[in-house]
């Protein structure tokens, strides 16, 4: 008996040590939650980028509400950081067909913060392009990430600019 209650035991010790918080985000598809980025916005581009053969391709537009800038989200697919976004910004970036999860947050220094974001299964084909919105409205602290179809999406861009990220350094 004392074997099996000892096996067991040493069964349960990689478990304790897991943060099933961050497994969950991963499985939502964002990335590390310690990873952060700093974000400027440049002149769009000049349209909708054809996706490469045998890709999809997927833009994100955070839209902020009225006098609210500086808020900061990060985009994830399949547990990975693909990019930021701040303000009135968007990214692009390609996917393989099938289906991932695609996930936004807001990055942020404050706890109740960091748990603002959204998730979805996107199912993506080879040529297709897919838009998504992430919209915040601070006073409300609304965040949420949603498809458009592509005439939202491409009225959209032609608001925003084109967000250039970089990581932040530790």
């Amino acid at each position: 008996m004392r074997k099996i209650m000892l096996l067991v035991l040493l069964g349960a010790v990689p478990v304790y040590g897991q943060n099933p918080t961050a497994d969950f985000r991963t499985g939502a598809g964002c990335g590390p939650q310690k990873t952060q980025y700093e974000v400027t916005l440049d002149a769009p581009d000049k349209g909708v980028i054809a996706p490469s053969p045998g890709k999809a391709r997927v833009y994100v537009i955070e839209i902020v509400g009225t006098n609210n800038t500086g808020v900061t989200t990060r985009v994830g697919v399949d547990g990975n950081w693909v990019g930021a976004n701040t303000g009135k910004g968007y990214l692009s970036f390609e996917v393989d067909p099938g289906g991932h999860n695609i996930c936004a947050d807001w990055q942020s220094i404050l706890k109740a913060r960091q748990q603002d974001g959204g998730a979805m299964v996107m199912r993506a084909e080879e040529g297709r392009t897919y838009y998504f919105v992430v919209g915040i409205l601070v006073q409300a602290l609304d965040f949420n990430l949603t498809e458009v179809d592509e005439a939202e999406g491409q009225w959209l861009l032609s608001i925003s600019q084109k967000s250039v990220w970089t990581q932040k350094k530790k």
